[in-house]
């Protein structure tokens, strides 16, 4: 029984890394307004519903500034990004077993990380002492 649930919560896990990346995608690019949205708001239903506590606390951050940055409010871009970044690591990690650094989705989803690597390293070592997590998941 227990390997049972186990494998229907990973089906269900499987291809949210892949959708949460494709979401910072046209993020990055676009201001789509209310289709990312629903996107979005589908996405937290997800993550909500079948991932752990640790992502979902990295999602609770993810909303938070995402809400902000629809709103037109004062937003930490970096800190968003930061968010994805933690949560596709530890929901990759559930599903498969492996490990990543969250800098490893940065370099290859944000075009000018060079420049900007040492203001992602910051947040995201900033954000995962915030969600205490453990140490592995900072840069």
């Amino acid at each position: 029984m227990n390997r049972q649930k186990k494998e229907s919560y990973t089906q269900f896990l499987m291809p949210l890394p892949q959708a949460l990346l494709n979401f910072l995608d046209r993020l990055l690019t676009s201001q789509e307004g209310s289709l990312l949205e629903d996107d979005f708001d589908k996405l937290m239903n997800l993550v909500s519903g079948y991932a752990s506590r640790r992502a979902i606390a990295a999602a609770e951050v993810l909303q938070q500034e995402f809400r902000s940055w629809r709103t037109g409010q004062q937003t930490n871009r970096y800190r968003m990004i930061a968010a994805y970044g933690l949560l596709v690591t530890v929901i990759k990690y559930e599903v498969t077993g492996i490990f990543t650094k969250p800098d490893q989705w940065f370099r290859v989803k944000v075009s000018d990380y060079e420049l900007t690597n040492p203001i992602f390293i910051v947040e995201t070592n900033k954000l995962a002492e915030e969600l205490k997590f453990p140490g592995k998941y900072k840069i």
